[in-house]
């Protein structure tokens, strides 16, 4: 069904889904058998897959591994659409460089043990004496804890690790990052966990999402509604430029179709709705003032042409009086 060989892998599975997902999904392919195929399609990459989720899962687990760590990744629209190398602050346990991950440091002078305050005989479970283990019943001693590291020999570290972020990724994905997570538990070998960011998309000034249909509202020029002409509309993945007709100044909407935000993983990209909002100008000048009362005036002569509404009330009232 998807054309592999015996020995192909994950990736493999997955671009060959791609590949056949883009030819036979019913949003792209007219042929009335095309939903029935993607469905086949779907279905045997599903099955494959977790077959092969299966197999990994059941060698990583033959030997020791840590547990994974799990974080959110933020991302403005902009950059889940285009897709990015985002940079993300790893933090994690690193051997104190002060006492070399001893947790002890060596002292210039001796001095007297704080914990047997100096007789080199502590108190144990029962009512006898055990010797002090600080300081090996010396009653003094030559090291001291480490400051740095409160005695645990580690200390918070950070690293900077580049993300690399696909386009198109939504709210709620999730991206792996392979041995990021947790060392093994215990001194053997073994293989770190993984880490697990979970995408989140701030909110934005401008566009606002449902799935992949973008949505925004654009405040264009009344005069530019009137007698038609080119607006630019902003989408996460650049302008797009729509030529308006010449019509009324009214509020409506534009799809685009597939204009949207990118699709991903045999998904098509949705539609970008435009909401179109008259605007009037504002701020006239006394010149800009009376050229709009001469246009008026234009407009008085001939007002069952360009005003309908305010003759058929004008036509009303006088139906009315008479």
């Amino acid at each position: 069904m998807l054309g592999l060989e015996p020995d192909d892998g994950a990736a493999a599975i997955r671009r060959a889904f791609r590949r056949l997902a883009m030819r036979w999904h019913p949003d792209r392919n007219g042929d009335p058998a095309a939903l029935e195929q993607f469905r086949r399609i779907r279905a045997a990459y599903e099955s494959l897959i977790e077959l092969e989720d299966e197999s990994v899962a059941q060698e990583a687990a033959r030997q020791p591994r840590g547990a994974d760590r799990r974080d959110e990744l933020w991302l403005s629209i902009e950059e889940a659409a285009r897709g990015c190398e985002k940079a993300y602050r790893l933090l994690s346990a690193q051997c104190c460089g002060d006492c070399e991950g001893s947790g002890w440091i060596e002292l210039a002078r001796s001095r007297m043990c704080t914990v047997c305050s100096g007789s080199g005989r502590v108190r144990g479970g029962g009512r006898h004496l055990e010797n002090c283990t600080a300081c090996d019943g010396r009653g003094f001693s030559t090291r001291a804890q480490c400051e740095m590291c409160k005695g645990s020999g580690e200390v918070s570290g950070e690293q900077s690790v580049s993300v690399h972020v696909r386009p198109g990724l939504l709210d709620g994905d999730q991206l792996r990052l392979r041995g990021l997570g947790e060392a093994p538990a215990g001194e053997g070998e073994g293989e770190p966990g993984d880490l697990l960011l979970t995408v989140r998309l701030r909110v934005h000034p401008v566009f606002r999402m449902q799935r992949r249909e973008l949505h925004v509202e654009l405040p264009v020029p009344a005069f530019t509604l009137l007698t038609g002409g080119k607006v630019a509309v902003p989408l996460p993945v650049g302008e797009e430029i729509v030529s308006l007709p010449a019509g009324e100044a009214v509020a409506h909407e534009l799809r685009l179709a597939g204009r949207g935000f990118p699709g991903r993983g045999g998904e098509p990209a949705g539609d970008a709705v435009v909401s179109i909002r008259p605007v009037l100008p504002g701020a006239l000048t006394p010149e800009q003032r009376k050229m709009l009362a001469r246009l008026e005036k234009q407009f008085e002569k001939e007002i069952a042409t360009h005003y309908p509404e305010i003759a058929g009330f004008r036509a009303a009232l006088d139906a009315a009086s008479d």
